[in-house]
């Protein structure tokens, strides 16, 4: 279960669902974009997500306006025999386009060119 976060008035939401290619939105949705190394795995909320590649798109629908929802993504990744791993938070609202990028320690010009 999917609690609110208890630090503030901020829903914490059900983890969006993976889109296709073609990004079709409503006004009552958001889309959250996440750039990882294509091997990691990524959570959203606590939950694994099936997703695989260097980008991965995902649509939540049912966003009210005028809140904001709380998606905490943690994205792992297998270095050296270890699990390395990181964690951000994205807020979106109802019609809104939020992005995060994981780079495990790689420099910001890889990162970028990585999420081309």
């Amino acid at each position: 279960m999917i609690e609110s976060a208890p630090s503030n008035d901020t829903p914490t939401a059900a983890p969006p669902k993976q889109t296709s290619t073609e990004i079709n939105t409503r006004e009552d949705s958001g889309l959250l974009t996440i750039w990882v190394p294509a091997k990691a795995k990524v959570f959203v909320n606590g939950m694994e997500t099936k997703t695989t590649g260097s980008r991965r798109r995902y649509v939540s629908h049912g966003l009210q306006p005028g809140l904001t929802y709380k998606y905490v993504i943690r994205a792992e990744l297998v270095r050296n025999g270890k699990i390395a791993e990181e964690t951000k938070t994205v807020n979106l609202t109802a019609g809104s386009t939020e992005g995060v990028a994981f780079g495990f320690n790689v420099s910001p010009q890889q990162q970028f060119a990585a999420a081309q």
